[in-house]
């Protein structure tokens, strides 16, 4: 009797072993299976994401394996490329451990796991500093003052007395006479004689108005921006405690995850985010996957993923997984490759 319950057992158990590789199985969330010890995997990823500020693309090695019962570690690097088409550098290293708090053998419907892990990090962003010059055109009436000088001409008559002469033209017939004389003999007496001259004066004067005058105000603002890199449980250049409460359980063939994500980068405050997702097989070698993870934040991101799964070998899979966001902060599109390795 005691053989037939662990035989029943054993095939009650049997979908969920068929189904459920151990772990990694999703393109953004952590699942509660680890594997039995001395089993583990290598993964090998790449994500485009394309925002409207431009695109970005990273790579990522992690190695998992579990050296004791209901106990994994292994170590995620990542690589990325900086400067919109520029060179692939190092982003960060991050080794993490994770524990099965539910018996994975239990009867329970849902089961529980922790991940904890810390990020080491390279900051990649780029600095950037811009000045911008702006030049302001306006005018203004400014008044003016200026002295005039004047000049006008003035006459003065001058009276002379007339020339005596040596000898009398009376009596002397050579005798010449002045023009006065001869006036004045021809009137009967002798004329006056007057002088004229003409002079200037001048003057001054005070003239007040104003002048329309351009005046150009010129004004330099130095910005610094930073491109690159992201915020909340997305943050990828900050030194940083990652860590991930897993629940999971089984609905017939399907596989379902949550996973509460919180993250705690130096001198900042705790990020928290979520996920979810479903994994079906459709055949023996091929798997539909959704997910959707996000941020617990107004301004957070928030992105939907579907995912295809196909076991070319007994233990490699190809996953491909296409997302789009769902919030302005969100990526445009993702798309997302994996190579998983499992021994």
């Amino acid at each position: 009797m005691r053989a037939l319950v662990i035989i029943t057992r054993l095939a009650a158990a049997a979908p969920i072993a068929a189904t459920a590789h151990h772990g990694a199985e999703f393109a953004a969330l952590e699942s509660f299976e680890i594997g039995h010890p001395g089993e583990g995997y290598l993964l090998s990823g790449f994500d485009f994401e394309s925002f409207s500020t431009g695109d970005e693309l990273s790579s990522e090695v992690s190695f998992f394996i579990s050296p004791l019962p209901r106990i994994g570690i292994g170590a995620d690097v990542r690589f990325a490329e900086t400067g919109g088409g520029g060179s692939w550098e190092y982003s960060s290293v991050t080794p993490r451990l994770t524990v099965q708090l539910s018996d994975p053998h239990g009867d329970s419907p849902v089961k529980f796991g922790l991940s904890l892990g810390y990020q080491f990090a390279r900051d990649l962003r780029e600095t950037r500093t811009r000045t911008t010059v702006t030049e302001t055109t306006t005018f203004e009436d400014v008044p003016t003052s200026r002295t005039v000088t004047t000049s006008q001409p003035v006459q003065s008559t001058t009276p002379t007395e007339p020339t005596k002469p040596t000898c009398n033209p009376l009596f002397d017939l050579d005798c010449p006479q002045t023009k006065g004389q001869r006036h004045g003999a021809k009137h009967g007496g002798i004329a006056d004689s007057h002088s004229t001259s003409t002079s200037s004066s001048t003057s001054q004067q005070t003239v007040t108005g104003s002048e329309r005058r351009k005046v150009v105000t010129r004004e330099e603002t130095t910005t610094t921006s930073t491109s690159g890199g992201h915020s909340g449980i997305h943050n990828h250049h900050a030194n940083q405690w990652i860590g991930r409460l897993t629940a999971e359980t089984q609905i017939g063939k399907t596989q379902i995850v949550g996973n509460l994500i919180a993250t705690l980068p130096e001198g900042d405050r705790t990020h928290w985010g979520y996920g979810i997702g479903a994994r079906h097989p459709i055949s023996k070698k091929i798997a539909l996957g959704a997910e959707c993870i996000g941020e617990f934040e107004s301004s957070g991101e928030h992105e939907a993923i579907g995912s295809l799964s196909y076991d070319f070998q007994e233990n490699t899979t190809l996953r491909i997984s296409v997302g789009t966001g769902l919030t302005s902060e969100s990526p445009s599109y993702t798309l997302r490759a994996a190579l998983l390795w499992r021994f």
